[in-house]
């Protein structure tokens, strides 16, 4: 564990910021504070550079060795593993066991993670929603490690957090709901995080002593925020919103538009047939009838790729046709279900560069900056174009599919 009290590294602040719409992503579908699922991933993760831990088995170095195990250095399969903890037939210790081991970059415990997986896939089971798409981990508890030790696309970690802290709040009010009425929302954070971090049976056991100690006294119990990673999490409060509110720059922070009018009525088609250059906005094209929704990280990713192939002497066309293609193919279902699989798909990207099907393309939407002194302009155009599409607007490419093709590079 971090030091309580200790100021987040600068990698934990940059951290945070870059993984900031993967937690506003999670935060929105769980009704929790984005501030507190960042506040009690950062909390850990920070170990991990903190100088005063660099020896310690909680630093860096422990982290480390506890990935490796998740990694693939297991030598007993995850639900076997995860059986006999339950059973209490966990033998030995904990590097042993790899359903006790805590990995990637929010330190989360294989237990607790499928623990959560298995309440959630069970609130979900009469609606057949997966707001959080975490059924794939259901009968695939590697893919489910895999996925939270993935430092670069958090957004496993950023879910399983999501669904903890989402329980604290219940938890605490279960507790004593005036004393935690009296909280602030920082407060209320850092007793988030306090959950997060410590759990329900030995936080349960500290508030009942606690209970029971202001009751012999006759005076009001009271939550204390400054208790493991509340304390810390105070003292970095402003630096974590900062960071939130950096790395949400260009995200449309207001619940993400649905999309509607992929039955385009126009269909634009340049003079050769091909849809890029001068457009003759003339044509049926065919219905497709669904609509689809974006999370506010698509829709950063959408900007991020406009930018990235922005030329402004083609026109603000240019931009919102290839806006259009892209949802085309989201649409499609082809080259994958979030606006990511389709950008970095070779197939969306590199085709019209002689790649082979199937082949990767060599940079990651998700590493494209914002920095760019050309994405406040495409930020606002990408926003302008997507409340209009939301409002029954066309698609300016009609159905195409191909007209990304010549715009993602």
């Amino acid at each position: 564990m971090a030091e309580p009290t200790s100021t987040f590294t600068r990698q934990t602040k940059q951290y945070i910021e870059r993984v900031a719409p993967w937690a506003k992503e999670a935060a929105d579908r769980l009704g929790v504070p984005a501030t507190a699922i960042l506040g009690a991933v950062a909390n850990e993760y920070d170990t991990r550079f903190n100088p005063d831990l660099a020896f310690d088995i909680r630093g860096g170095a422990g982290q480390s060795l506890g990935d490796w195990f998740g990694n693939g250095g297991f030598f007993k399969s995850i639900k076997d593993d995860y059986e006999d903890v339950k059973s209490g037939n966990a033998w030995g210790p904990k590097f042993l066991h790899p359903a006790m081991i805590d990995v990637g970059p929010g330190n989360v415990r294989i237990e607790t993670a499928i623990d959560l997986l298995g309440d959630y896939l069970a609130s979900h089971r009469s609606d057949g929603q997966d707001p959080l798409e975490l059924r794939q981990y259901e009968n695939n508890y590697p893919k489910l490690v895999d996925d939270i030790l993935d430092f670069n696309q958090p957004k496993a970690t950023m879910a399983f957090a999501g669904l903890m802290v989402a329980k604290a709040d219940a938890f605490f009010k279960d507790k004593n709901a005036a004393a935690w009425n009296r909280l602030s929302d920082d407060e209320k954070d850092a007793l988030r995080v306090t959950y997060y971090k410590l759990g329900p049976e030995m936080l349960s056991k500290n508030i009942d002593r606690k209970t029971l100690e202001t009751d012999e006294a006759g005076v009001d119990f009271n939550y204390n925020p400054y208790g493991d990673g509340g304390a810390q999490h105070l003292k970095n409060v402003a630096a974590i919103k900062q960071a939130l509110e950096r790395g949400l720059a260009g995200v449309d922070h207001s619940p993400a538009p649905r999309i509607h009018g992929l039955n385009a009525h126009k269909t634009a088609v340049a003079p050769d047939g091909h849809p890029s250059g001068s457009y003759d906005l003339t044509g049926d094209g065919k219905t497709l009838p669904q609509s689809i929704s974006l999370s506010p990280a698509d829709i950063l990713r959408l900007k991020k790729t406009v930018t990235a192939g922005y030329d402004q002497s083609e026109g603000e066309i240019a931009a919102k046709a290839a806006v259009d293609s892209i949802l085309n193919r989201l649409h499609s279902g082809r080259w994958g279900d979030n606006v990511r699989a389709v950008v970095n798909n070779a197939r969306s990207v590199g085709a019209d560069n002689g790649e082979e099907p199937g082949k990767k393309d060599p940079y990651d939407v998700d590493r494209l900056s914002v920095d760019d002194p050309r994405f406040a302009d495409v930020s606002r155009l990408v926003d302008e174009h997507l409340l209009n599409r939301a409002a029954g607007a066309p698609s300016i490419v009609g159905n195409d599919l191909g007209y990304a093709d010549s715009q993602l590079r």
